[in-house]
């Protein structure tokens, strides 16, 4: 359950670029399968801490101002990108295990049981229904 933003922008910006991988396997995607023609050699991988929602956001970049373009059998459509704008391609939120518990309740279970490796950085919970009252 880290919440150390230095901690967590390592790990989600990797010296091999595995997260960064992910993310812009989207866009090959995207080219791949849609007709999208995305120059990914435009675009760089820059995750950010959102402190204000407890959040790792991942973006993709765009280093020059482009245009996207789509073929399809609906028509044509193009994108335009700025430079330094940015996609927005998945938010990682971080919940305490009280906000968890919080949230569990609120849908009817609770905590049963949690595990946590030895720094704390990663969290499994076993939740269980809770009882209705007869």
């Amino acid at each position: 359950m880290c919440h150390d933003p230095s901690v967590l922008l390592s790990a989600y910006n990797d010296k091999n670029g595995v997260v960064a991988d992910f993310q812009f396997n989207v866009l090959r995607r995207l080219n791949q399968e849609f007709g999208y023609n995305f120059d990914l050699d435009q675009f760089h991988y820059q995750p950010v801490w959102s402190e204000h929602n407890s959040s790792l956001e991942q973006h993709l970049q765009s280093l020059c101002s482009q245009q996207v373009k789509c073929i399809d059998q609906f028509g044509e459509k193009t994108l335009h990108f700025d430079k330094g704008e940015t996609i927005n391609m998945i938010d990682s939120y971080k919940f305490s295990i009280e906000e968890i518990n919080m949230l569990l309740n609120i849908t009817g279970f609770t905590i049963e049981h949690v595990w946590n490796d030895e720094h704390k950085w990663i969290t499994v919970i076993l939740a269980r229904k809770l009882s209705l009252a007869p």
